[in-house]
């Protein structure tokens, strides 16, 4: 095992406090670092934070007043902490502060988060937390230790409809919240209500609280540098799949792969560069898995990506998000590198606000189209962002989709007759708070049409796959309702956007995710994702193995299960063997490493 978590945190405070220095400045060298304080019992949204951390190849280290914290929620399991307050000195070497919460919060008990309210540990650790300008984050009842910590006085923070007692005693200028309501940031403090309903954006302005806290003055311009890599072999998973952890000294991950003649090539984050500050990570791969090359592409802030797409002459295009060049906290990233790794281009979109790019796909025209989301402001609705441009990366035409609220597309592709397909999600139309969402635009990128699909509160689309007779097949998260963890969710659609069939994968009252998929030669698919094992509130990569009427024909963990393990994409080799990437935390050269499976599609249980 690593030295992950709090062992690596209390080494890096020691160090700290023998040089000498104070705590205050926000190192991002080896990737996100967040110490998760449980109060008890805790609730479900929690966990999907921690998913959502997870998710983005952050260090959590759950830290807890017991060994063992209770849930007071069905959907949870109780989970051992990774350490207790008593043996945490302190808030070194770690970049953010959650305070987790409980459903129902005043209405299901009288003084919620009583244990860390209670508790001069906890909100000392807050406090000095705050002092050192960690970003914090605390939604419903975390708001109460916040505020028994002593730090919301003239803080902008956003407070349960339970709790309106409460917000006057704190001091602070206080906005409703709700389902409407996106989390409210002031200066290092996020707060907000709806943790279901705002996973991932919780999630997200954590990341650009971070990125505001190690921005350079100055960003300058992009450089690449060649990394040397290491690969460890991971568990195999039975007969199925044999896989690698590929990564340096520091945190690495995939986020994306395509296929190329003779192999592949992905792309993702790294913080192994020579600045130690996160950049795209693009890696090419023969065949059987080995690194031709590897490169870090960025600048003074934080770069990653996030899709990316074969050119026709055996390059890529990939797409993400950067703080290094553009307007804005984020823009939405195109890099153009040859089949060597040269860099060719870089383009940036987007306005003041954040932007970033999570598909992209090649074009019959030779140009390439990336999907991604953008705002006016960190806490203004998100609208869907098109963006189509010709090889030397020239934009051809920008579209902007949105309902008032939240939009985003993660994965976009072109069919024979031109039309573009963009799957994600929205919030402004459908059935549940968050609704997987389909769009079809013109080649000109006029809206044709779009269609929701959703039971319960939170669904999504994450990849988009073209079946053989002009139809569409999505993968991504679901859930029926507030009584149900997140499902893997398939759907079916013809081309006209009408569904043919729908699917959710995952065991009962647990947290499933479906994050890409491929089409096999049967007509069926392979999705790959993540799946939370409650106890520890880890995840272990997944995949699933579809019929083409989408019934399961079988299921498979990837990865050790007592660590960290999330599959990211997927695609289809010329060899008939699938690639799947994601990172790790099993085996490998630093904290996260970059996932590699070679997995055989037509292997039978």
């Amino acid at each position: 095992m690593k030295q992950v978590g709090w062992v690596a945190a209390f080494a890096a405070l020691i160090a700290f406090l023998g040089a000498g220095s104070v705590l205050g400045e926000v190192d991002l060298s080896d990737g996100v670092s967040v110490l998760l304080l449980m109060s008890e019992p805790y609730g479900a949204n929690t966990t999907l934070w921690f998913n959502s951390f997870e998710k983005l190849g952050w260090n959590v280290t759950i830290a807890g007043l017991k060994d063992t914290i209770e849930s007071c929620s069905f959907l949870c399991s109780p989970v051992k902490v990774d350490v207790t307050l008593d043996q945490l000195p302190g808030v070194g070497g770690f970049d953010a502060l959650v305070v987790s919460t409980m459903p129902g919060t005043a209405l299901r008990m009288a003084f919620p988060a009583s244990d860390l309210r209670g508790s001069d540990l906890a909100l000392g650790l807050i406090r000095q937390a705050n002092a050192a300008g960690l970003t914090l984050y605390a939604g419903c009842s975390g708001l109460l230790v916040l505020s028994d910590a002593g730090i919301l006085s003239g803080r902008r923070v956003v407070f349960h409809a339970m709790l309106p007692a409460h917000c006057a005693d704190f001091g602070a200028v206080c906005v409703p919240g709700g389902q409407a309501q996106l989390p409210v940031t002031d200066k290092n403090l996020i707060t907000g209500t709806s943790g279901r309903y705002f996973a991932q954006e919780v999630a997200e302005m954590i990341s650009w609280s971070l990125d505001r806290a190690a921005q350079p003055p100055s960003p300058g311009s992009i450089t690449v540098t060649d990394l040397d890599l290491e690969a460890t072999p991971l568990p195999p998973a039975g007969p199925a799949a044999t896989g690698w952890a590929i990564g340096g000294t520091r945190s690495d991950g995939a986020r994306a792969v395509c296929p190329l003649e003779d192999g592949c090539a992905l792309v993702g984050y790294t913080y192994s560069g020579p600045a130690g500050t996160c950049d795209l990570l693009a890696l090419r791969c023969d065949a059987g898995g080995n690194v031709l090359w590897a490169r870090a592409i960025g600048g003074a802030g934080t770069d990653a990506g996030e899709g990316v797409c074969a050119t026709l002459d055996g390059g890529v295009v990939a797409v993400g998000r950067t703080t290094s060049v553009g307007a804005g906290v984020d823009d939405l990233w195109l890099v153009r590198l040859d089949a060597e790794g040269n860099l060719v281009w870089t383009r940036t979109f987007g306005g003041a606000g954040p932007d970033a790019g999570f598909g992209v796909a090649a074009t019959a025209d030779g140009g390439f189209v990336a999907c991604g989301r953008t705002s006016e402001g960190i806490e203004l609705p998100s609208d869907l962002l098109v963006v189509r441009i010709d090889a030397d990366g020239r934009e051809l035409w920008t579209t902007k989709i949105g309902g008032g609220r939240l939009e985003r597309g993660h994965a976009v592709a072109e069919s024979p007759d031109g039309t573009l397909f963009v799957a994600g999600g929205t919030t402004s139309s459908g059935k549940g708070n968050y609704d997987a969402w389909l769009v079809a635009l013109s080649p000109e990128g006029a809206l044709l049409w779009q269609k929701t699909y959703g039971l319960g509160q939170f669904d999504v689309a994450e990849d988009l796959v073209l079946t053989s007779d002009g139809g569409l097949f999505l993968t991504g998260t679901g859930d029926e309702d507030s009584r149900d963890g997140n499902d893997v969710l398939a759907l079916r659609f013809d081309a006209a956007g009408t569904v043919a069939w729908a699917k959710r994968i995952g065991d009962n009252l647990s947290f499933d995710y479906g994050e890409a998929a491929v089409r096999l030669d049967d007509g069926g698919y392979l999705v790959c994702g993540a799946r939370n094992a409650p106890s520890t509130m880890r995840n272990d990569a997944w995949l699933v193995r579809l019929a083409p009427d989408g019934k399961t024909v079988w299921t498979q963990d990837l990865g050790e299960p007592s660590e960290n393990e999330w599959a990211s994409a997927a695609c289809r080799l010329a060899s008939g063997q699938v690639v799947v990437v994601g990172h790790t935390l099993s085996v490998g050269a630093g904290a996260h490493d970059v996932l590699i499976y070679l997995v055989n599609p037509d292997w039978t249980p």
